[in-house]
């Protein structure tokens, strides 16, 4: 964890599903290569890895069968010397099958312009199909968003384009959203042409292979939070239906308060953690309120006082969204909470959510009163909340660390506990 971007190097320790240790095991990387996916299949582990020279840069695909040391050498599957020169140039998903993979890059066309290329992988690592296209953009306009990946290997991503600002108006982010399959590369489609987009995140709806796109909009500022909308996307047809839904009174009055609705005010800085499909065709959207204060510090060097800024992180009220097949809003549902602490301090803060068959589970610290207490939340598909408390400690500290935490089956959770300053799994085993 010292190297955020594995450059020299990881380990792997494997435990049974009891969470027992079974064995650990080293992988180097050569110099000017880096982890960008690993993932687990029905016959092991996963991994692709991005190598870059000075002119050229290659994925190359390394699969581990059952055990970390039955390793495999690893398949070049795309060479290029055209790679944009980003963290981002490179997106991996798969499909939630685990049957398919895609790739996507983004490359520097001869004239300049911006070139994305994709290829499908079987889960056999064979090319199923690659398809490339130029856009209408200059290379370097253009950012890599959230991929999906449906279990017939179709997939979609989104495209960021920054436009800037032209006299008094204020510079927008466009998303696009571009799909791929076995019939083609299509081409980009705008989503907000007509509204500001504040966070946006997409995944498949594996009903009916089609993908969803979905966020909070609002038609004045970037940043604030009017309502929610959603774009259903069909690889097949090349088709989006965009839907927007303003946030009716009551919930904006929960969110900011009544006071600030009389002056017109609007929810800000909400930011969808986690969208969970539904078999239907609908979703529910988890939002956390999220935003960075400053406070001034006095400190004396030398006898004389000294000010510092100092950052403040807020995590703060969760909002469930339940949306239909047609993106209407069926219900919603605030769970008020107050965390904040600085910059250590927020590896501890926001919530950890799973999906079982007919509720969705969520864990965070709940640190309001400066206390140990560990709460999880149930919601079902109805909207009915039950709040429990896991942990609860007045002598030794207690926190789980949330963004760490990992679905590993429909019904099971594991995430890291500090307890009494000792670190182990603790697993969730639910039976609904």
């Amino acid at each position: 964890f010292r190297d955020p971007e594995l450059r020299f190097g990881f380990s792997l320790d494997r435990y049974s599903h009891r969470l027992d240790f079974m064995e650990e095991q080293d992988f180097s990387l050569g110099r000017r290569e880096k982890l960008i996916k690993a993932y687990t299949t029905d016959s092991g582990l996963q991994f692709f890895t991005l190598k870059q020279k000075k002119q050229s840069a290659s994925v190359e695909v390394t699969r581990s069968r059952f055990g970390l040391r039955a390793v495999e050498k690893g398949t070049g599957i795309y060479h290029t010397e055209r790679l944009e020169k980003s963290d981002n140039a490179v997106k991996v998903e798969y499909s939630n099958n685990r049957k398919y993979s895609v790739v996507w890059f983004q490359e520097t066309g001869a004239g300049g312009k911006q070139v994305v290329y994709c290829l499908c992988l079987n889960e056999k690592q064979q090319k199923i199909w690659e398809y490339s296209r130029e856009l209408n953009w200059q290379a370097g306009d253009v950012e890599f968003g959230e991929a999906a990946c449906a279990p017939d290997g179709a997939s979609a991503i989104l495209l960021q384009v920054n436009e800037k600002s032209k006299g008094n108006e204020p510079s927008r982010k466009h998303f696009h959203l571009l799909g791929a399959s076995m019939d083609g590369m299509a081409e980009p489609i705008s989503m907000n042409t007509w509204f500001f987009v504040s966070d946006v995140e997409l995944v498949s709806r594996d009903a009916d292979s089609s993908f969803l796109a979905t966020g909070f909009y609002d038609f004045k500022e970037a940043g604030k939070c009017h309502g929610v909308f959603s774009a259903v996307y069909q690889t097949g047809n090349r088709y989006i239906n965009t839907h927007v839904q303003a946030f009716d009174k009551d919930l904006v009055s929960e969110l900011i308060g009544a006071k600030a609705v009389e002056k017109g005010a609007e929810p800000t800085d909400l930011y969808l953690r986690k969208v969970i499909p539904r078999s239907d065709g609908g979703a529910l959207l988890v939002a956390e309120n999220f935003f960075v204060s400053q406070q001034m510090e006095t400190f004396f060097m030398n006898g004389a006082p000294q000010t510092s800024p100092k950052n403040v992180y807020h995590y703060d009220d969760v909002v469930l969204l339940m949306l239909d097949s047609n993106a209407n809003l069926q219900w919603r549902y605030v769970l008020h909470k107050r965390q904040s602490s600085y910059a250590s301090g927020s590896y501890y803060n926001s919530i950890g959510t799973y999906a079982c068959d007919t509720a969705v589970h969520m864990v965070y610290n709940d640190n309001s009163g400066q206390n140990n207490r560990v709460i999880h939340v149930r919601v079902n598909r109805s909207g009915t909340v039950e709040q429990n408390i896991l942990f609860d400690s007045e002598e030794a500290y207690t926190a789980l660390i949330p963004f760490e935490g990992k679905q590993v089956g429909y019904n099971r959770y594991v995430v890291t506990l500090i307890q009494d300053k000792k670190v182990s799994w603790l697993e969730l085993l639910q039976n609904d």
